[in-house]
This record gives structure tokens, C-alpha cells and sequence, in this order.
């Protein structure tokens, strides 16, 4: 069984009409059934059925993204993840030197106010001198 228990910050919930449009079932409730089975996705957890004049199901995001990879046509799906992956670990890296470059400023601003700080030391105590 997988865990799908990260906690979301937005609770966003995918209509069954997605699933239909990314070809990941047909058009009638039977095949979702069957893929709630498949995947094992947990009642009001991973999706929720709205019993209504339309008998709809609506997933989580991260449910949605389970039936994606799992699916028959589930290649493009993966190079996606695969892309978003990448985009990531390129964004994580930017942020490190972004932070690096920070302290080495940071550092510099330092460096130059001790030395300024030392200079005002050593005139002030050259001019208590001649008090």
C-alpha cells in the first residue's frame, strides 16, 4: 500500500473528469472503482466519492499524481516527474550559492567594518593622548 500522507497546504482536489481527459479511465464510474483498487487509495483520504446527481469522484493531488505514473500511458507522465525533478535539484542548487554568496558578502561587510572599527580605535586613543 502507499503512503499518501504528506500533509497538503492547499487542499487541492482533482475532478474524475481529469482522469477521463488524461486517458487514465474511461468515462464511467466502474473504472475508477476499479483503479481506487488497483492503487490502493484510501477512502476520504486519497479521494472522496460525491454522491450526487453525477456520482463523482474527486482525488487528491498527490492521488492524481499515483494514477498518472502508474497508467498504461504513463511514459510522458513519468519524464515529466523526471523533468520536474531536475528542475528542482537545479533550483536547490541555485539557492545554495545564492546563500554562499550571501555569507561571502556578508563576511566582507565584516571584515571591512573591523577594520574601520580598528582605524576609529586607534584614532580615539591617539587623541585621548593630547587630552
Amino acid at each position: 500500500m502507499i503512503d499518501l500522507s504528506v500533509k497538503h497546504i492547499f487542499h487541492l482536489w482533482v475532478k474524475q473528469s481529469k482522469l477521463i481527459e488524461y486517458s487514465i479511465i474511461k468515462s464511467d464510474s466502474a473504472d475508477i472503482k476499479l483503479l481506487v483498487e488497483q492503487f490502493d487509495l484510501i477512502d476520504n483520504k486519497d479521494y472522496k466519492y460525491k454522491n450526487n446527481n453525477l456520482n463523482s469522484y474527486v482525488l487528491t493531488s498527490n492521488a492524481f499524481k499515483v494514477c498518472l505514473i502508474k497508467s498504461k500511458s504513463s511514459k510522458k507522465y513519468v519524464d515529466y516527474y523526471l523533468l520536474l525533478e531536475e528542475i528542482i535539484i537545479n533550483y536547490n542548487q541555485y539557492e545554495k550559492l545564492c546563500r554562499d554568496n550571501l555569507i561571502m558578502h556578508i563576511t566582507h561587510e565584516n571584515n571591512s567594518l573591523h577594520e574601520k572599527a580598528v582605524l576609529a580605535i586607534s584614532i580615539a586613543e591617539k587623541l585621548n593622548k593630547y587630552k
